[in-house]
């Protein structure tokens, strides 16, 4: 592959982000305790695993399986063709959202986006001057937090407003909620000229030049309080005009836009055409089909904004995708020697957290729960936010004790001052989700994409990521290094907890944090309805369906 490398300025942001999908607050009560992964039952403690029969999902909903061979009106791909795999990869705020606005202005036929947050004023008028060359746009927005309701409805607001203003055909525009057979939607992506007239997926061969894949950790709503743009967090871009990898995107987004029922698959399993097991290169998280077959269909389930308020029981629901294998298996690859480089908002999967300590620990002991060592140097970049325990103690996004236990098997852990305490406004916010293993001699390997630590977003969502492999992937791996090195190593609002001090917290950080408080426990509180119960289908400004 051949990449484009970023430059990285010396510059500090601020991006304050409300309560993020996840789990990271979400009192225990409520965790899922078995869960079905690839087939496979664990159980919370670790300790137990069993083997389930999968049986095969068919496709269903119109245009999950539909696939236009080719489009009269495009010109075929020639260099951009199913071989190269040419990834470029920038990193935010340096790269300044260019990567986005470049592949939306690029764009001949169609701009298709799966995304969690939208309304950058930069971006809605790169929409509407796609529209004014006659390109249509179709976005999916989540409709399971509340707060992106109210989100969702201003984005369509001001596109109908900048449609009329620039005399732009508004039928060329249609933005949906996205479908409530996830949790949530938290995949940020980018399909330029992927499809046919017809809204069709293009086979992989028979897309114009101009197509393109854009995977994003980032969301693209700047923040107002204070004003930041869509790119001020610590976020990456990769984009590709790889066309099987395009294709295979586009399907997903055709099966999700086409609204395919909550019983939906939306990727086949194993043995199937295309499936997210098959892909060596996209990593899904692929909803849990099953989840809510009690609820009435249009509806969204009662949870504490994606926080679940049930128990769900084993097979159901059945997780689909391969973002969480895929994430925990290349932290457990780490081998004595090797550097594992994380960035995430959460730290909130026990099997995560269990395998970054594993990773840390020396070779020839074991963690406290009895995994065996790997030696790797695991190095960890979080920005610091606070929730409180059910003791009181305020602890840091997702819990310092994890911090602190990953610290004192050998790991370090740069936290960043909190993004939402005022005497930090110039703090950089960690929103990145990327994890390297580096040997000293061999292969790089690493992951990036929107996918967090954490039970929900690794096996509930609709997320989105890429696998990166040294021997295609060196300029993308060692964008994302380059920065992680600068963050790790920055001493300016950060702390760094290490195995001679593992709970290195300024005492500073933690006397304003009970202002600053995400979300307090919910536990035995009454779960509040997550969203719009309007199911999936076209966004007007009142929330309802057309």
């Amino acid at each position: 592959m051949i990449f484009a490398v970023a430059t990285l300025e010396s510059s500090t942001y601020r991006l304050p982000q409300p309560p993020h999908p996840g789990g990271n607050t979400r009192p225990k009560s409520v965790f899922v305790e078995r869960l079905s992964v690839f087939g496979v039952v664990v159980n919370r403690s670790h300790k137990a695993f069993a083997l389930l029969g999968v049986g095969a999902l068919l496709l269903t909903g119109a245009g999950c399986s539909t696939q236009s061979s080719s489009d009269s009106g495009s010109a075929k791909a020639n260099a951009a063709s199913s071989t190269d795999y040419s990834l470029n990869g920038t990193a935010q705020p340096e790269s300044k959202g260019q990567a986005l606005l470049d592949a939306i202005n690029s764009a001949t036929k169609s701009v298709d986006i799966v995304i969690y947050q939208i309304g950058s004023p930069d971006i809605n008028s790169a929409l509407v001057n796609a529209m004014k060359r006659n390109v249509k746009v179709r976005v999916v927005i989540d409709s399971g937090s509340a707060g992106n309701v109210t989100k969702g409805k201003a984005f369509v607001t001001a596109m109908n407003a900048a449609i009329a203003a620039a005399s732009a055909n508004p039928a060329l525009f249609t933005a949906n909620w996205s479908s409530d057979n996830f949790n949530f939607t938290h995949q940020k992506s980018v399909m330029i000229d992927a499809v046919d007239s017809n809204g069709a997926t293009l086979a992989s061969g028979s897309m114009p030049s101009t197509a393109k894949l854009l995977i994003s950790t980032g969301n693209f709503l700047p923040n107002v309080n204070p004003p930041e743009p869509f790119y001020g967090a610590r976020d990456f871009y990769v984009t590709t005009p790889n066309q099987d990898l395009i294709n295979r995107a586009s399907l997903i987004f055709t099966s999700d836009f086409s609204c395919a029922g909550r019983t939906a698959t939306n990727n086949p399993l194993p043995g199937q055409s295309v499936g997210p097991q098959n892909d060596p290169k996209l990593v899904w998280s692929n909803g849990s089909t099953g989840m809510y077959t009690t609820d009435p269909a249009g509806s969204y389930p009662s949870v504490a904004d994606g926080y679940f308020s049930k128990t769900l029981q084993p097979g159901n629901p059945t997780d689909q995708g391969n973002s969480f294998n895929g994430q925990l298996n290349l932290i457990k690859s780490a081998k004595q020697g090797d550097v594992v480089r994380v960035y995430n908002e959460e730290m909130a999967s026990p099997e995560i957290i269990e395998a970054l300590t594993a990773a840390a620990t020396p070779v020839g002991k074991t963690t406290p729960s009895g995994t065996p060592g790997q030696g790797a140097d695991v190095r960890i970049v979080m920005s610091f936010s606070t929730s409180t325990s059910k003791s009181g103690k305020v602890y840091p996004s997702s819990t310092v004790e994890s911090l602190e236990d990953i610290a004192t098997a050998g790991g370090r852990v740069t936290l960043f001052a909190n993004q939402n305490d005022p005497r930090y406004s110039s703090v950089l916010y960690i929103h990145a989700k990327v994890i390297t293993v580096t040997p000293a001699n061999g292969t790089a390997t690493g992951f990036m994409g929107s996918e967090n630590f954490s039970d929900p977003s690794m096996k509930y969502n609709r997320e989105l990521g890429v696998m990166l492999d040294s021997t295609t992937d060196s300029q993308v791996l060692n964008t994302l290094q380059n920065a992680f090195d600068k963050d790790f190593s920055s001493t300016t609002l950060t702390t760094q907890l290490t195995p001679t001090n593992p709970q290195n917290i300024p005492p500073a950080w933690l006397a304003t944090s009970a202002a600053n408080t995400e979300l307090g426990a919910t536990t035995g509180s009454t779960p509040a309805l997550r969203g719009p119960a309007t199911g999936c289908g076209p966004i007007s400004v009142s929330g309802a369906k057309k």
